[in-house]
């Protein structure tokens, strides 16, 4: 069984990284056929799919995260802009509930607590629908995708999965053990 985890972690992963550069370049199709691989991969099983591919997405974007917080130093944090599905910016504590819970599982990766990330996960993935548990990975995909601009843009590492094949990847540290659409912009 831990094998069958692996391998569908893996495939979460890669399918996931090229739905980053379909959302990047603006392929629709790209992201239409991911999301396809990743409920083929899960049997169906959507909020496991969604789960596992915001998991990856998670992991990633805490590694973006403390790679540009290390560049910045000491006192001067990263700071996001969080938008929600009307386009207005807001405070991530005044968004809609699934985006404060999935921006909360967000905070909770990048400080290394995953246990209360997954906590949040698992409980944003209960709570809303099929259709919105889409919703919920189209906007890690904003998100990684502006954080992958990011770090492109201050030429600094992003994780080696989501280094695309176009571009060269480099090495990140790991974050520790462990249109209407809502987006994060990273502002340096």
């Amino acid at each position: 069984m831990g094998d069958t985890v692996q391998v569908r972690e893996h495939v979460s992963a890669e399918v996931v990284a090229r739905m980053v550069t379909s959302w990047r370049t603006g392929d629709a199709d790209g992201v239409a056929d991911g999301l396809i691989a990743l409920r083929a991969a899960y049997a169906d099983d959507d909020a496991t799919a969604i789960r596992a591919a915001a998991r990856a997405v998670l992991r990633g974007c805490a590694v973006m995260i403390l790679t540009l917080a290390a560049v910045r130093g000491p006192g001067d944090a990263v700071r996001v802009r969080v938008f929600d599905p009307s386009g207005r910016q807001v405070d991530p504590e005044e968004g809609p509930p699934p985006l404060r819970t999935l921006f909360g599982a967000l905070t909770a990766t990048v400080e290394g607590d995953s246990v209360r990330a997954e906590e949040a996960l698992d409980r944003v993935v209960a709570v809303v629908s099929p259709a919105e548990r889409n919703v919920l990975l189209l906007t890690l995909l904003a998100w990684t995708a502006s954080l992958v601009d990011a770090c492109e843009r201050h030429r600094l590492p992003r994780p080696r999965w989501l280094a695309g094949r176009d571009r060269p990847a480099r090495r990140c540290v790991s974050p520790g053990p462990s249109r209407q659409r809502p987006t994060l912009g990273v502002v340096r």
